[in-house]
């Protein structure tokens, strides 16, 4: 029996040291030496135990699963990548075994259209062509109303130009109830809110203050904190631009919760700019970069425009046994495939998906 003895400290969490049998022993025994995998046990050890040494045996001689290197581990492709460079690893990829490749690389998938055959319809949906196939496209958000730090991108939402502006997705599961919030940054006093409306514009609304200021995680998956309404209460919306006056807040996160559309049940909302005040004083930065007061938005329409052409390979990299497969980015629980001509997709097809599509469920959150 091969044995190796792990010295550990233990710090603030919980620790699972998993042995056979269904026993527990009481956290009391934490920082006991297991000198045998087959102890039927699973110590636990708490926050209680943090800084007391302990020694953890494991038997390698135990197996616990297997799995097969070239089935499970692969490489990550983004769009982004040029044919030279990946000609350039194509022999590294294939001495590491690597057979699997995820293009056009994580959540990159959302803003990529698989074939490039097709055309706009009159909503800028792409819409692909059933019979021809020609390299896909990335595509970039017509009405972006999410901040993107990982691509570096403002939203529309805070640029300072009313030109621009956000549009939510109709076709979700609760298109009435659709949200957007800004991150000040910092906690500040807030009394007033500026909303320049877009077409169509929410003549039923909230606005919104919630009641953590953490950073992380961030007010849509936090679980602590809750949305707080102002002294306004529910505001009739008009069209054009909205002035929204309640009793000062302190708060880090604002939010315009939208709960009736011009457009009708089930229609959509735009914001073209939002702009929050302490009195005369803006507390949001509205501009055009990533220096804007990031904002998030619980869906966005799927409308797209042509940002970049891909063309890659496959044939070249058909050495390595390639299975290309999307990611759908499920951990994101984003609404990318549609099966719905009529919204802009062929059948099976992924389809322009928006970072802010899985909020949608959480448009209500109290």
């Amino acid at each position: 029996m091969i044995k190796a003895r792990l010295a550990v400290v233990l710090l603030a969490g919980t620790v699972v040291v998993g042995c056979s049998g269904g026993q527990e022993p009481k956290v009391a025994d934490a920082g006991a030496s297991f000198a045998d995998a087959a102890v039927p046990c699973s110590t636990r050890f708490t926050a209680d135990d943090a800084g007391r040494p302990a020694t953890i045996t494991i038997d390698t001689s135990a197996v616990v699963n297997t799995f097969v290197p070239k089935l499970l581990f692969g490489n990550n492709v983004a769009w982004y990548f040029s044919r030279r460079d990946l000609l350039a690893t194509q022999a590294k990829v294939q001495a590491a075994g690597n057979y699997f490749l995820r293009y056009p690389g994580g959540s990159s998938s959302d803003d990529h259209h698989w074939n490039g055959s097709g055309a706009y319809d009159a909503n800028h949906y792409w819409v692909p062509s059933a019979t021809s196939f020609t390299p896909g496209f990335n595509g970039t958000e017509s009405f972006r109303g999410t901040t993107s730090a990982s691509y570096q991108t403002p939203a529309f939402i805070t640029d300072g130009d009313p030109a621009t502006r956000w549009l939510s997705n109709a076709n979700t599961a609760v298109p009435d109830q659709q949200w957007v919030y800004v991150d000040l940054g910092a906690a500040a006093s807030v009394d007033a809110v500026t909303i320049t409306w877009g077409t169509p514009f929410a003549t039923s609304f909230r606005v919104e203050a919630f009641s953590s200021t953490a950073s992380w995680p961030p007010p849509y998956w936090a679980t602590s904190g809750s949305w707080q309404a102002t002294s306004v209460g529910t505001v009739a919306g008009t069209e054009g631009v909205q002035t929204v006056s309640f009793a000062p807040v302190t708060t880090r996160f604002i939010r315009v919760l939208m709960t009736q559309s011009s457009a009708g049940p089930g229609g959509a909302y735009s914001i073209a700019e939002l702009t929050a005040y302490s009195g005369s004083t803006p507390v949001t930065s509205n501009v055009a970069s990533m220096s804007q007061s990031p904002t998030t938005v619980s869906s966005t329409d799927p409308a797209s425009d042509t940002e970049y052409q891909v063309s890659v390979d496959f044939e070249t990299l058909h050495e390595l046994r390639a299975v290309v497969h999307a990611a759908r980015g499920a951990h994101h629980h984003r609404e990318c495939w549609h099966r719905d001509a009529a919204r802009g997709c062929g059948v099976g097809s992924l389809c322009q998906c928006r970072e802010g599509v899985r909020h949608t469920l959480l448009a209500n959150r109290q």
